[in-house]
């Protein structure tokens, strides 16, 4: 089968919201291939698929050699409720040496804990410890975002701090990290936060972003 192919089953895959046998076995024999997009699709596609062998795979992609494979395989891990995949996922924050990968790494450890009801002072003294030591600024703000759900309410306003960091895309994901955060407590404070920024603000995808948000969380 050629590259392109290939490419379009797995989108026909991504789009699918239940995977069965047979799909897990393709996405199974396409975690192997060389083509590192292939791999990053795979990770994507398997995100709904809460299998033993789903996760298997995705275990596997996690210490493949493209680091976005492995950002992508952390992410697709984010709805796991397996205890192990959050001792994995913590190694990855302290060793992987590419700040997407334990970006990604560190959301879903938060969503992963939630789910489990793991014990959140541990993780967020874990968390702590490894954020003393982070230096990429895009990682901090999942960092931000992940220890703020797992009840450290100081780190909202980090986050909100995070709108003023010069850099576009770190307000980017700073307006994405504070949607999925937002209750009925901090919506105020959120949505204030962001009409301050669309006073100064004149970056097109920034723009575009905050205008995004605020529809969806106002509306």
């Amino acid at each position: 089968m050629s590259l392109d192919k290939e490419l379009d089953q797995l989108h026909l895959l991504m789009d699918k919201d239940f995977l069965n046998d047979e799909d897990i076995e393709i996405l199974r024999y396409l975690s192997f291939h060389k083509n590192d997009e292939v791999r990053c699709n795979v990770a994507k596609a398997l995100i709904n698929a809460d299998t033993e062998k789903a996760e298997q795979i995705l275990l596997l992609l996690l210490d493949d050699k493209s680091y976005l494979v492995r950002a992508d395989a952390c992410d697709s891990l984010c709805f796991n409720s397996n205890p192990q995949v959050l001792v994995l996922l913590k190694k990855i924050v302290a060793k992987d040496r590419v700040g997407l990968v334990r970006s990604y790494a560190v959301m879903s450890i938060g969503d992963i804990a939630l789910t489990i009801n793991s014990d959140k002072q541990k993780l967020l003294l874990f968390l702590e410890q490894r954020l003393l030591v982070e230096k990429c600024k895009h990682t901090k703000i999942s960092f931000f975002r992940t220890m703020y759900i797992l009840g450290a309410e100081k780190y909202l306003r980090c986050l909100i701090e995070q709108l003023k960091n010069v850099r576009y895309q770190h307000r980017c994901a700073t307006i994405n990290a504070l949607r999925e955060v937002v209750t009925n407590e901090n919506k105020s404070e959120i949505v204030e936060a962001f009409k301050e920024l669309q006073k100064t603000e004149k970056t097109a995808a920034v723009k575009s972003s905050i205008e995004r948000v605020l529809g969806e969380i106002t509306q």
